[in-house]
């Protein structure tokens, strides 16, 4: 028993000693970082979330604009001055810094790190860059391409007027709930009278317009006193008899009206609320898969509803999810011996998963080759290639280069376009 004591504590001491001295090796020549640096976790306990990029900057404050942390096994350095990015990245610096970390993702997701997005820096990803340049951003490529951008941006033009006409629509039904009392039940044939019979809108007073035949006219009822008044309308409506409950109407108060407008059933101005970040997304994913596969990906039913390949959208969400920076076992390699949270195995499914889609993209170009919706995609003119390369374009190699354009494009592109949005709205006066 003492023996085994003994032991436990000789090994302890040597594994602590190794790691200060790794620690004091590992931070020479390295920029400042914070003085609090924790064994195992190192400054992981500073990375507060959600706004990590003000923790950056308050450490930039006190540590000045190059500063280094350690984020449990791994080493960062943080560079937040323009001066300081552009010698990193501009200069003979960038192939030093050219590579990228292991993380667990790129092994089960990304073809065991044989992405553009995942692979080190050499001969292989030299070659997915030049595929890149040649199959996608090429002007020939880009030029080819220019109809379908310009295509889904009107089907998201066209589906944000929809919006606008079907909100005043939305509107008069919830204001006639409110001055009626009760609901109305709308079949065609009403909806049709109900947009010729009621205009409802507010100048310096509420006023309820009630169109009728030409020979009837139009009745005005003006609210000025602040009085609740009881209205009876003629019995005839376009000619035929109204129902009991068509009969009393109630002009509401000036404060009614006003808690009318607070509500947002009806203002002087109509303000359709949008939210842009989906629509955005739609579009990036709709541009990037007609360009890669032909296929839109955000469609609309009939009923105007928008239905998206849920798998897909599924699929893409949580690889964004799992890729995370705050995914605890790639800093924290311990972690991984007992599959902390299920994450390798999340990683492998949603892999799999995703493989096989990609892959059925492939099989789907190969069956259909010579038809005219699958000449002029991306997909088409890389296994065009890879009967004359094979070797260098094989079908991970393919579908590597599909899954980044996705996961590299979608999300980054929605985000940047909304910001730009936001920045336009938020200074008006100076946006041209």
């Amino acid at each position: 028993m003492d023996y085994t004591f003994l032991f436990l504590t000789i090994l302890i001491t040597i594994l602590i000693t190794k790691l200060f001295l790794w620690l004091y090796r590992s931070n020479k020549n390295l920029p400042p970082s914070p003085r609090v640096c924790f064994p195992i976790i190192g400054h992981l306990h500073l990375l507060k979330q959600p706004l990590l990029h003000r923790t950056l900057l308050h450490l930039s404050h006190s540590l000045g604009p190059v500063f280094s942390l350690r984020l449990g096994s791994r080493l960062a350095v943080v560079v937040s001055s323009p001066a300081a990015a552009e010698e990193c990245f501009l200069t003979k610096n960038d192939i030093v810094l050219a590579n990228r970390p292991r993380f667990t993702m790129g092994k089960y997701v990304a073809y065991d790190y044989t992405s553009m997005v995942t692979a080190p820096y050499g001969d292989h990803w030299r070659n997915l860059r030049r595929i890149t340049a040649l199959e996608v951003f090429s002007t020939h490529r880009l030029n080819g391409s220019a109809e379908i951008r310009h295509d889904e941006v009107k089907r998201l033009l066209q589906k944000l007027h929809g919006l606008s006409v079907q909100r005043p629509a939305k509107s008069i039904l919830l204001i006639c709930h409110v001055l009626l009392g009760f609901s109305l039940v709308i079949d065609d044939y009403a909806r049709m009278r109900i947009k010729h019979l009621v205009i409802i809108y507010f100048t310096s007073f509420l006023v309820i317009t009630t169109l009728y035949s030409k020979s009837v006219g139009v009745n005005l009822v003006d609210c000025t006193n602040r009085n609740l008044v009881e209205i009876n309308y003629p019995d005839l409506v376009v000619g035929e008899p109204m129902t009991e409950r068509f009969l009393s109407f109630y002009v509401y108060s000036a404060q009614e009206k006003k808690n009318l407008i607070n509500f947002g059933f009806i203002s002087d101005h109509i303000i359709i609320q949008v939210e842009l970040r989906p629509l955005l997304t739609g579009l990036t994913l709709n541009v990037i898969m007609r360009m890669m596969t032909g296929k839109r990906f955000c469609e609309e039913d009939e009923g105007g509803k928008e239905k998206i390949s849920l798998e897909f959208q599924e699929l893409v969400a949580e690889i964004l999810e799992l890729s995370s920076a705050d995914n605890p076992v790639d800093f924290l390699p311990a972690l991984q011996w007992y599959d902390y949270k299920d994450y390798i195995k999340r990683a492998k499914k949603v892999g799999e998963k995703m493989d096989s889609l990609l892959q059925g993209f492939l099989d789907e170009h190969r069956a259909s080759k010579g038809r005219l919706e699958f000449t002029n995609t991306m997909i088409a003119h890389l296994l065009d290639s890879q009967e004359k390369e094979p070797h260098y374009y094989n079908d991970d190699t393919i579908k590597g280069l599909i899954l980044m354009m996705v996961i590299g494009g979608t999300d980054t592109s929605a985000l940047t376009v909304e910001s730009a949005m936001s920045n336009l709205l938020n200074h008006a006066s100076t946006s041209v």
